[in-house]
């Protein structure tokens, strides 16, 4: 396993070069792209890893729910988003499988 970090804070874990899970809450919810942010810097090196499964869990302070998509599929359908010096990629829940 490997924690990523960014700004001193832990962002998501790579299990077996396969599968990274990142937890994610209400505040990481971009409402105007309704989806979530991966950094392009994580997601070059999770591609260049060979990962399989982003997997992103949300907790909505009500419920959890697992939203799934391969690396691709972020550069593939990702609206890009600049804060400060950190660039990400954003996917929309339509992209996502869930379950």
């Amino acid at each position: 396993m490997k924690n990523y970090y960014y700004k001193g804070k832990n962002v998501g874990i790579l299990k077996d070069n396969k599968e990274y899970l990142t937890y994610r809450n209400i505040k990481h919810f971009f409402i105007k792209y309704n989806g979530f942010g991966i950094s392009t810097t994580i997601l070059r090196e999770l591609k260049d890893k060979g990962c399989e499964r982003i997997t992103v869990i949300y907790d909505s302070g009500a419920t959890q729910k697992l939203y799934h998509a391969h690396p691709n599929i972020f550069y593939k359908y990702g609206t890009r988003y600049e804060h400060g010096e950190d660039i990400q990629l954003i996917l929309s829940l339509k992209h996502f499988e869930t379950k």
